[in-house]
């Protein structure tokens, strides 16, 4: 290749990656989201750590609920998961309407597993919950579903319960996570083997909703112009 034609095609190179970086500059600038430190302080705000206690107390009171209104079964094992999580800053487009992601600018969320063993069908602890205070199940399948976020669902050979695994805390948009289990190192795979059936319920709450600033989803809709 002659000299010039590489200068050439190497500053096309250059052109290329510089449109591509500054629209993700510029995108990830007029995003609406605040910084990390901000989203850190608000997380740590006194407002939303009473919010995040306060979810937690309903999801527990909730579990405490549905293990006493299944007698035939008895409650292994809780787990609460707390994430409050952002948004990418910047995600690139292929063809579409301009103007990125929309939503909040964070969600904090407390998701809550509990885990159930016992030794009678999964039908007759299905009827035991359905007939229960516990709100209005209805049968999907082989799981069970309460609106607006309970699930109830059964350890089947093909179909066998996995420990949910959710983003990692290190990963950018976590900006808070932590996750317990009760009691500590328990195991799907040790209660299975103590009980002839194994259950999960699951279901979760937000406390927290954070929107994006409306002035830089301004500067991004106009610039989209």
């Amino acid at each position: 290749m002659h000299p010039a034609q590489a200068v050439r095609k190497t500053a096309l190179g250059l052109l290329g990656l510089l449109l591509i970086h500054g629209r993700a500059v510029r995108d990830a600038a007029t995003c609406g989201i605040p910084s990390n430190a901000r989203l850190h302080l608000a997380v740590r705000s006194r407002q939303v750590r009473r919010a995040r206690a306060a979810a937690r107390a309903e999801l527990r009171e909730r579990v405490a609920a549905v293990a006493a209104a299944v007698p035939s079964a008895r409650l292994l094992c809780v787990r609460i998961d707390d994430r409050a999580l952002r948004p990418p800053r910047y995600a690139p487009r292929i063809g579409g309407p301009p103007g990125g992601p929309e939503g909040p600018a964070l969600t904090c969320t407390v998701f809550a597993e509990a885990y159930f063993g016992t030794d009678a069908a999964p039908e007759q602890v299905a009827a035991e919950l359905v007939a229960g205070p516990t709100g209005a199940w209805r049968r999907r399948g082989n799981s069970w579903i309460c609106e607006p976020f309970a699930h109830w669902e059964s350890d089947l050979q093909d179909r066998p319960l996995r420990w949910r695994r959710g983003p990692s805390p290190r990963a950018l948009a976590v900006i808070r996570r932590d996750e317990r289990t009760e009691p500590a190192g328990w195991s799907i795979s040790d209660a299975r083997s103590r009980h002839r059936t194994l259950l999960r319920w699951s279901s979760h709450t937000g406390y927290l909703t954070l929107p994006r600033h409306p002035w830089r989803r301004a500067l991004r809709r106009a610039d989209a112009r």
